[in-house]
């Protein structure tokens, strides 16, 4: 074998190595952009007593879901209100997700702590971070809710 072959022979060699882990490289990236995740996040994280917020949960990387019908947080009112689905294809890969969104009133002032929530999916319990609204108390002026759902304004 010359010099030459054999350094043609090295660079293939070292040519496939580097390609084997491009190759494993993009496979472990892509499957670990479609881990299972939950993110929540909140539309406002400050307001007023009587104001809605709402709570955004994000599932990715997951094909079903049972959406939890009720999250307790302590001095707050969370309702569930429905989903909306989101189907991504970039470079022939498929990510989908699942928000759920969730409206949040406060009839009193505070900071409340929103738990870490859990969502059953197909691929097990995935589980939200915990989040904080503050709730302040209403100033001179502001508008509340009244009881016929109509805004009173309040004068100190």
């Amino acid at each position: 074998m010359s010099y030459e072959t054999g350094n043609r022979l090295m660079s293939s060699i070292r040519f496939c190595c580097l390609f084997s882990v491009f190759c494993s490289l993009a496979i472990f990236t892509a499957a670990a952009q479609n881990r299972p995740q939950a993110t929540a996040s909140l539309s406002q994280t400050t307001m007023a007593p009587g104001d809605a917020a709402t709570l955004t949960i994000e599932v990715s990387g997951i094909n079903k879901i049972d959406p939890p019908e009720s999250i307790t947080a302590n001095g707050l009112d969370i309702r569930y209100n429905g989903y909306r689905q989101n189907t991504r294809i970039t470079n022939n890969q498929v990510t989908q997700s699942i928000s759920l969104m969730y409206t949040i009133e406060a009839r009193n002032a505070g900071t409340f702590t929103i738990p870490s929530v859990g969502v059953r999916t197909d691929a097990g319990e995935i589980k939200t971070q915990p989040l904080t609204l503050t709730v302040q108390t209403a100033t001179a002026g502001a508008k509340i809710p009244g009881g016929d759902g109509h805004q009173l304004a309040v004068g100190l």
